[in-house]
């Protein structure tokens, strides 16, 4: 038996501005939003309906301004803009309007709403836009980020899908109804599936700062010894340790239980993070098998150093204790980089294929426990390259799993 742990990584960088007159905060860029109508809710619950079991990594910024949309308290242009009546836009709206609602993959997210296809190719040939037009638009590059398993399954979405044109000010109110519906489950629904055991939640420092060189500076010349540094560049360790405080208590307000584990930003990690990390409670972090290829003892080399990142490690540095587990970075950045111009039965086979492949390999040289390949990628920007947002390479993926005699961890 195999064992694999899938980490989806979910997170935004903090987009907000401070509020304005009216208490609310306005969002520089909309990928917060868009994503949290494409991306968290049905990862969720394609985990949850397999039956598998994996770990969502929430990145704190993403927590807070998912809420604050939420609320009501955070807004941003793009959804200004949309919610506009199409007769009253004005020119620079309009323009806006023009250049920025095509921001969607062509071939994955606009080709398959064949109006808004249309549109496109109108736009690609500096066709003016009449109101109704300008309306449809409004609509459908949201009906586009939205996901398309979780726009089968609302009556609204489906009937505004089969719609396809002609849209009013009324089908924008039930759009926009139904996506503050998405957006306001995904928090619940990710506490609901921990407290069931389905998934296990994590956390990363609360504004995803790079730890190491929050601490230390010069640490990057671990890694890079010819790296130009600041001369006057200081460390902040009550900063870092503050971002992991911070991270978990807010974490913890939110689904009730501190984060099992950690992801550090972009796996990042020193000597000097691990006692921050156990101080902060984390029961154990990830990071990337790069980073433990280069902390292995001299002399780790062969088998041993190949079967170094597929087994849990026990880290102790200054009286601090904290587990470890380390990314199959190839494997990962097949989920995020490759998989999606594959035909998705090809896809997940090859994965399976692969895993099984390198697990067993491990498997020579670790004899006293099963192999534990662990994942770990970006939960949300891949797939909009895929067809129909992943839903068949997941779905296959996670069915393919007991056959393939990898068990999810």
């Amino acid at each position: 038996m195999i064992e694999l742990a899938l980490v989806w990584h979910q997170h935004q960088p903090d987009y907000r501005d401070e509020p304005g007159g009216d208490g609310r905060r306005r969002a520089a860029l909309p990928w917060v939003r868009l994503h949290g109508t494409k991306d968290y809710l049905d990862m969720l619950e394609r985990v949850t309906a397999s039956g598998v079991h994996a770990t969502f990594n929430l990145a704190p910024i993403l927590l807070e301004q998912l809420q604050g949309y939420v609320d009501g308290a955070l807004t941003d242009d793009w959804l200004d803009v949309a919610r506009t009546p199409a007769e009253s836009l004005t020119a620079e709206q309009r323009r806006f309007l023009h250049e920025e609602f095509f921001a969607a993959d062509p071939r994955t997210m606009i080709a398959p709403l064949p109006r808004y296809a249309e549109l496109s190719n109108r736009r690609l040939r500096a066709e003016r836009f009449t109101p109704e037009e300008d309306r449809d638009l409004q609509v459908l590059f949201h009906l586009a980020w939205i996901d398309p398993w979780l726009r089968t399954r609302d009556p609204r979405l489906v009937r505004l899908v089969e719609k396809g044109r002609r849209f009013t000010e009324e089908d924008k109110r039930i759009l926009f109804e139904a996506a503050h519906d998405i957006l306001a489950q995904v928090i619940p629904a990710h506490r609901a599936a921990a407290e069931r055991g389905q998934v296990a939640l994590t956390t990363t420092p609360y504004a995803h700062p790079i730890l190491p060189l929050l601490v230390d500076p010069f640490s990057a010349r671990l890694a890079m010894p010819a790296v130009k540094l600041p001369a006057r560049w200081k460390g902040a360790v009550e900063d870092a340790a503050g971002q992991l405080k911070q991270a978990v208590a807010l974490h913890a307000s939110l689904f009730g239980r501190p984060p099992e584990g950690v992801w550090p930003s972009e796996g990042s990690v020193s000597e000097a993070v691990v006692p921050l990390l156990a101080a902060a409670g984390a029961k154990w972090f990830a990071s990337d098998e790069e980073v433990l290829r280069r902390s292995l003892p001299p002399g780790t080399v062969g088998a041993e150093a190949d079967a170094a990142p597929y087994q849990p490690w026990r880290v102790r540095i200054q009286g601090a204790e904290c587990a470890a587990v380390f990314r199959d970075h190839r494997l990962s950045d097949l989920i995020g980089f490759t998989y999606a111009g594959m035909d998705a039965r090809e896809a997940a086979e090859h994965f399976l294929a692969e895993v099984r492949r390198v697990g067993a390999r491990a498997a020579e040289t670790l004899k006293d426990r099963p192999p534990l390949v662990t994942v770990i990628l970006d939960g949300e920007n891949c797939w909009e390259g895929y067809p129909d947002d992943g839903h068949e390479f997941l779905t296959r993926l996670y069915a393919g799993l007991a056959e393939a005699n990898v068990r999810a961890a």
